[in-house]
Protein backbone atom coordinates (compact mmCIF):
# COMPACT_ATOMS: atom_id res chain seq x y z
CA UNK A 1 0.00 0.00 0.00
CA UNK A 2 2.55 2.33 0.75
CA UNK A 3 4.21 1.88 -2.69
CA UNK A 4 1.26 3.14 -4.48
CA UNK A 5 0.86 5.97 -2.59
CA UNK A 6 4.37 6.83 -2.92
CA UNK A 7 4.04 6.53 -6.62
CA UNK A 8 0.65 8.32 -6.92
CA UNK A 9 2.26 11.32 -4.71
CA UNK A 10 5.23 11.22 -7.08
CA UNK A 11 2.60 11.33 -10.13
CA UNK A 12 0.92 14.11 -8.93
CA UNK A 13 4.24 15.86 -8.57
CA UNK A 14 5.12 15.48 -12.43
CA UNK A 15 1.82 16.32 -13.44
CA UNK A 16 2.22 19.31 -11.47
CA UNK A 17 5.72 20.30 -12.99
CA UNK A 18 4.34 19.53 -16.30
CA UNK A 19 1.46 21.50 -16.48
CA UNK A 20 3.10 24.83 -16.38
CA UNK A 21 5.52 23.28 -18.70
CA UNK A 22 2.99 22.53 -21.39
CA UNK A 23 2.26 26.09 -21.38
CA UNK A 24 5.48 27.17 -22.43
CA UNK A 25 6.38 25.05 -24.98
CA UNK A 26 2.85 25.91 -26.76
CA UNK A 27 2.77 29.65 -26.50
CA UNK A 28 6.02 30.18 -28.73
CA UNK A 29 4.79 27.80 -31.31
CA UNK A 30 1.66 30.41 -32.81
CA UNK A 31 1.76 33.94 -33.97
CA UNK A 32 0.86 36.36 -31.24
CA UNK A 33 -2.90 36.33 -33.18
CA UNK A 34 -3.49 33.49 -32.67
CA UNK A 35 -2.23 32.76 -29.38
CA UNK A 36 -5.36 33.34 -27.62
CA UNK A 37 -6.71 30.60 -29.68
CA UNK A 38 -3.85 28.31 -28.70
CA UNK A 39 -4.13 29.11 -24.84
CA UNK A 40 -8.09 28.00 -25.03
CA UNK A 41 -7.87 24.83 -26.83
CA UNK A 42 -5.17 24.02 -24.30
CA UNK A 43 -7.08 25.12 -21.50
CA UNK A 44 -9.40 22.54 -22.70
CA UNK A 45 -7.43 19.71 -22.78
CA UNK A 46 -7.24 19.22 -19.04
CA UNK A 47 -11.21 19.61 -18.39
CA UNK A 48 -12.22 17.38 -21.22
CA UNK A 49 -9.59 14.82 -20.37
CA UNK A 50 -10.96 14.63 -16.69
CA UNK A 51 -14.23 14.09 -18.36
CA UNK A 52 -13.71 11.30 -20.02
CA UNK A 53 -10.73 9.64 -18.05
CA UNK A 54 -13.19 8.80 -15.35
CA UNK A 55 -15.90 7.12 -17.57
CA UNK A 56 -13.50 5.50 -19.91
CA UNK A 57 -11.99 4.00 -16.95
CA UNK A 58 -15.03 2.21 -15.25
CA UNK A 59 -15.78 0.77 -18.59
CA UNK A 60 -12.06 -0.57 -19.14
CA UNK A 61 -12.61 -1.53 -15.40
CA UNK A 62 -16.21 -3.45 -15.81
CA UNK A 63 -14.82 -5.14 -18.84
CA UNK A 64 -11.45 -5.98 -18.74
CA UNK A 65 -10.32 -5.66 -15.12
CA UNK A 66 -8.14 -3.09 -13.07
CA UNK A 67 -5.02 -4.45 -14.35
CA UNK A 68 -5.39 -3.25 -17.71
CA UNK A 69 -5.75 0.12 -16.79
CA UNK A 70 -1.84 0.20 -16.24
CA UNK A 71 -1.18 -0.56 -19.69
CA UNK A 72 -3.50 1.76 -21.15
CA UNK A 73 -0.94 4.82 -20.81
CA UNK A 74 2.10 3.05 -22.36
CA UNK A 75 0.65 2.82 -25.89
CA UNK A 76 -0.85 6.67 -25.52
CA UNK A 77 2.66 7.73 -24.35
CA UNK A 78 4.24 5.79 -27.28
CA UNK A 79 1.99 7.78 -29.48
CA UNK A 80 2.16 11.15 -28.84
CA UNK A 81 6.00 10.77 -28.86
CA UNK A 82 5.77 9.30 -32.23
CA UNK A 83 3.78 12.12 -33.19
CA UNK A 84 5.36 14.75 -31.28
CA UNK A 85 8.57 13.71 -32.61
CA UNK A 86 7.51 14.31 -36.00
CA UNK A 87 5.20 17.24 -35.64
CA UNK A 88 7.45 19.84 -33.21
CA UNK A 89 10.30 21.66 -34.06
CA UNK A 90 12.99 23.11 -32.04
CA UNK A 91 12.87 26.29 -31.77
CA UNK A 92 16.19 28.65 -30.67
CA UNK A 93 16.39 30.16 -27.95
CA UNK A 94 14.82 33.72 -27.54
CA UNK A 95 17.04 36.56 -28.23
CA UNK A 96 15.85 39.37 -25.48
CA UNK A 97 16.04 37.92 -21.77
CA UNK A 98 13.37 38.48 -19.28
CA UNK A 99 13.95 38.78 -16.03
CA UNK A 100 11.71 37.50 -13.09
CA UNK A 101 9.56 39.79 -11.66
CA UNK A 102 10.27 37.99 -8.21
CA UNK A 103 8.67 41.43 -6.46
CA UNK A 104 5.64 40.64 -8.30
CA UNK A 105 5.49 37.20 -8.16
CA UNK A 106 5.74 37.29 -4.57
CA UNK A 107 3.06 39.88 -4.14
CA UNK A 108 0.77 38.08 -6.14
CA UNK A 109 1.52 34.55 -3.99
CA UNK A 110 0.76 36.47 -0.57
CA UNK A 111 -2.41 38.06 -2.19
CA UNK A 112 -3.47 35.26 -3.27
CA UNK A 113 -2.91 33.01 -0.69
CA UNK A 114 -4.46 35.76 2.01
CA UNK A 115 -7.59 36.12 -0.04
CA UNK A 116 -8.12 32.28 -0.04
CA UNK A 117 -7.38 32.47 3.78
CA UNK A 118 -9.48 34.96 4.54
CA UNK A 119 -12.67 33.33 2.54
CA UNK A 120 -11.83 29.90 4.11
CA UNK A 121 -11.54 31.27 7.50
CA UNK A 122 -13.94 34.22 7.23
CA UNK A 123 -16.41 31.60 6.32
CA UNK A 124 -15.99 28.75 9.15
CA UNK A 125 -14.02 29.79 11.75
CA UNK A 126 -13.13 33.97 12.11
CA UNK A 127 -16.72 34.74 10.55
CA UNK A 128 -17.19 37.56 7.87
CA UNK A 129 -16.36 40.56 9.89
CA UNK A 130 -13.91 39.56 12.20
CA UNK A 131 -10.75 41.93 12.50
CA UNK A 132 -8.71 39.15 11.67
CA UNK A 133 -10.47 38.06 8.44
CA UNK A 134 -10.76 42.00 7.70
CA UNK A 135 -6.86 42.58 8.33
CA UNK A 136 -5.92 39.12 5.58
CA UNK A 137 -8.83 40.28 2.92
CA UNK A 138 -6.71 43.84 3.32
CA UNK A 139 -3.10 41.97 3.13
CA UNK A 140 -4.15 40.43 0.08
CA UNK A 141 -5.75 43.08 -1.70
CA UNK A 142 -2.66 45.32 -1.17
CA UNK A 143 -0.40 42.67 -2.44
CA UNK A 144 -2.78 42.42 -4.84
CA UNK A 145 -2.38 46.29 -5.71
Amino acid sequence: MWTLNLARVLQAIGGAAILPASLSLVLPLFPESRRTSAVGLWSAAGPLAAGIAPGLSALLLGTVGWRFLYFVSAPVAVLMFVVAWRLLTELPPPEVKHRLDVTGAAAGTIGLAALVIAIMQGARVWGWTSPVTLVVMAVGAGAFA
